[in-house]
């Protein structure tokens, strides 16, 4: 490909890139020059090389589909926190893609960051009420009163003594 500029080759005039072009022996096919064909034909020595059709990047395309992907990994978490019973039904959930591109400083080439990240509605809230004491010297807590007898685990009826008897 011959360069518009100097830009792409620092240090080189356009003369000069041409003259390294021929010594290589490439031509370009120049019949469609100032149109924006996503192919090129580049000869060497008047053999064809292999014709490469380029692909544009699009959300489809983007790191050969990761990020269609990963949001849609995303999204299946979030409708199973909607199903979730034990969150709110009526909070509002995000999925959010975001595409972070950082060019070189050349500006041919740039390093592209997908992530995908979402916001779930938290578990709720659940109360209970807990009795403190010890135990062997040691702090415990349950959810039921320890001094107090539990009616389930009675053997039966527990007979009243009286003094006299």
């Amino acid at each position: 490909m011959r360069p518009r500029s100097n830009i792409a080759w620092p240090g080189y005039s356009n003369q000069g890139i041409r003259r390294i072009r021929e010594r290589k022996g490439y031509e370009r096919d120049d019949s469609e020059r100032n149109a924006r064909s996503p192919t090129s034909e580049i000869t060497r020595k008047g053999k064809s090389m292999a014709t490469k059709k380029e692909e544009f990047v699009s959300l489809d395309t983007l790191a050969h589909g990761a990020a269609i992907e990963m949001f849609n990994k995303e999204l299946d978490v979030v409708l199973d926190n909607i199903l979730d019973p034990n969150t709110k039904a009526e909070a509002p959930r995000e999925v959010t893609l975001k595409l972070k591109i950082k060019p070189a400083e050349n500006r041919r080439s740039a390093d592209a960051t997908i992530s995908v990240v979402s916001k779930l509605a938290p578990i709720q809230e659940s109360r209970t009420l807990l009795f403190l004491g010890k135990e062997g010297g040691r702090a415990v807590a349950a959810e039921s009163d320890m001094k107090q007898l539990n009616l389930t685990e009675a053997s039966g009826p527990v007979p009243i003594r009286s003094n006299g008897s």
